[in-house]
């Protein structure tokens, strides 16, 4: 096959850095970000994606989330953001992301 091997980054001792001392007690979540996106379906799966996404076969959610002291986040779903998703995720304002 040739070629090299990806490179993996263990990040965890960069979280347990920042979430692991009294530095991390007092961060907080202070932005939140909600985008729909509408990415194009391949061809050779588009047909299946539609069948079994229903509906909402072209939106994702993207949420990015930011803290205090730089760290984001990020995460998505399946569909359009709605009302009571978008309710639940502005809960976080404010958290602690470590608790």
């Amino acid at each position: 096959m040739g070629g090299t091997e990806p490179r993996r980054v263990d990040l965890s001792s960069d979280i347990d850095a920042r979430c692991g001392t009294s530095y991390s007690a007092a961060m907080q979540i202070t932005d939140i970000e909600i985008h729909e996106i509408h990415p194009p379906l391949a061809a050779w799966n588009g047909d299946e994606v539609r069948l079994s996404s229903g509906d909402n076969w072209d939106a994702r959610t993207v949420v990015v989330l930011r803290c205090d002291n730089g760290l984001e986040g990020i995460t998505e779903w399946e569909g359009p953001p709605r009302d009571a998703s978008i309710a639940d995720v502005e809960q976080l304002r404010g958290t602690n992301p470590c608790r």
